[in-house]
């Protein structure tokens, strides 16, 4: 069930830390390590792209942004507990870092770390509240965890926002199906507007 949002969300993380310190006013130097970064990762060598983090961090261990980066290659190289210090120091010098709140709570989400994965979801939502997929990824621990109310109301928000994902739209039925006594009317209608925007046309090309 998670798997589509959780590639949808791995992609967006590594797409955003490509950049992350080239927006940032980084002196020159961080700006050139960004960019090595960006370029390992394209070329999908996460363990070269730690060593520079971790070069950098030797000459400025203050740098959340250093920190997010050190954690996302730990992330990729599949070392989770790296990664979550990593990124808990990345929080603790930048408590208002809404990428490094997204990849912690996608390190504790692999970790099977549903409620504190997301408490982090939650800040970052809070820090962005109109961000269609963070949302969802609040909505999907919430779920994860037994809670398909508060999952619905996660879901039904990210749908506000952004009507036409087929990802969220269809979690929020399974949310609306696992709540015993759910309104069928309600239900009806909520596959109703699935149907309406995500079924295809008879006959269109698959």
């Amino acid at each position: 069930m998670l798997l589509k949002v959780f590639r949808d969300l791995f992609h967006r993380l590594r797409q955003g830390a490509r950049g992350a310190a080239l927006t940032t006013g980084a002196v020159p130097a961080a700006a050139d390590t960004a960019q090595e970064f960006k370029l390992l990762l394209e070329a999908n060598q996460p363990g070269r792209a730690l060593e520079v983090a971790e070069r950098a961090l030797a000459r400025d261990p203050s740098s959340s942004v250093l920190q997010y980066q050190a954690g996302l290659a730990r992330f990729l190289l599949g070392d989770t507990a790296g990664a979550c210090a990593s990124l808990e120091r990345a929080i603790a010098l930048n408590p208002g870092g809404f990428d490094n709140h997204v990849l912690l709570g996608a390190v504790l989400q692999r970790r099977h770390q549903f409620v504190a994965a997301l408490a982090h979801y939650l800040t970052a939502a809070d820090i962005r509240p109109h961000d269609a997929a963070i949302c969802g990824y609040a909505g999907n621990m919430q779920l994860a965890l037994g809670r398909p109310t508060e999952a619905i109301a996660s879901y039904e928000r990210a749908l506000s926002l952004d009507p036409e994902n087929s990802a969220i739209h269809s979690n929020l039925l399974l949310a609306m199906h696992s709540v015993p006594g759910m309104d069928r009317d309600r239900l009806f209608e909520a596959h109703r507007r699935w149907a309406r925007r995500h079924e295809r046309e008879p006959g269109s090309p698959a």
